[in-house]
């Protein structure tokens, strides 16, 4: 698998075309930032060429790696909503642990 994150492109656009599956945390947001909108603008990439978003693989709705040889290309753009709900679930699960470090910031 290949990893691309952030809002910047990292990979050549043949890397990512020449991915057996792409899989995208939203296609919503990966059509409009990082490495995938240059190929979205030049329309070699559209919404029938993302296997499936990361939430489907996760709930078992669509199928991650089908066979070992399987080349994925894994585009990540980052959903802050995303981050901020899982940061309070952590935060919520180390205080009812009674783990963690409180730190006083100024």
């Amino acid at each position: 698998m290949t990893l691309a994150m952030g809002s910047y492109q990292q990979a050549e656009d043949r890397l990512i075309l020449a991915s057996d599956k792409i899989t995208v945390d939203c296609w919503g947001q990966a059509e409009h930032r990082g490495e995938l909108k240059p190929l979205v603008e030049a329309g070699q990439i559209a919404d029938g060429n993302i296997a499936a978003e990361l939430g489907d693989v996760a709930a078992g709705k669509k199928p991650g790696r089908t066979a070992p040889e399987e080349r994925i290309m894994a585009v990540l753009v980052g959903l802050g909503a995303h981050d901020v709900y899982v940061a309070g679930q952590v935060y919520q699960r180390a205080l009812a642990a009674g783990v963690g470090l409180k730190v006083r910031l100024r």
